[in-house]
């Protein structure tokens, strides 16, 4: 197995990248639902209706 490790640089370039990502999705989650995902699974579980 490689021992090979992903520089320092690298792992800020991933970090951002997925800060990028998690941005736009949750941009676009909210220009569509007024709560969040895990509020809006919750509430549907709990209360047993679609919330808008």
């Amino acid at each position: 197995m490689s021992t090979r490790s992903i520089p320092p640089l690298g792992v800020v370039a991933i970090a951002v990248a997925m800060y990028a990502v998690l941005l736009a999705l949750s941009a676009w989650w909210l220009r569509e639902h007024r709560y969040g995902p895990v509020e809006h699974l919750l509430r549907r579980l709990t209360e047993g209706r679609r919330h808008r």
